[in-house]
């Protein structure tokens, strides 16, 4: 069954919020400062790199291959993927994939 009543805001938007309070805004504290490396971007590839893909769901393992060709723009995708298995793909890399440069 539901709850009754005002459901509480998530626990993430709580602690932005006093991190906000806190250093004025969220860019500016400290905790927010390092780059990720699964940072968002253009995806650019060439082939030879390899493509690893991390399981969508608990239990499901990773997936790696290398890309045999790009079909997109400037290194961009689609890709063209011989995974570890021996199959040959498509692949619209999401993001929960990584680009191995080699």
């Amino acid at each position: 069954m539901p709850p009754a009543g005002p459901v509480a805001p998530a626990r993430s938007r709580v602690f932005r919020a006093s991190l906000t309070h806190t250093w004025g805004s969220v860019d500016d504290s400290p905790l927010f400062a390092r780059p990720s490396p699964y940072e968002s971007g253009p995806m650019n590839a060439t082939a030879g790199d390899r493509l690893l893909v991390h399981g969508s769901t608990v239990g499901e393992r990773d997936r790696t291959g290398v890309i045999i060709e790009v079909r997109g723009p400037n290194g961009g995708p689609p890709y063209i993927v011989r995974f570890d298995d021996g199959h040959t793909a498509l692949v619209f890399p999401g993001p929960d994939s990584v680009i191995v440069p080699q």
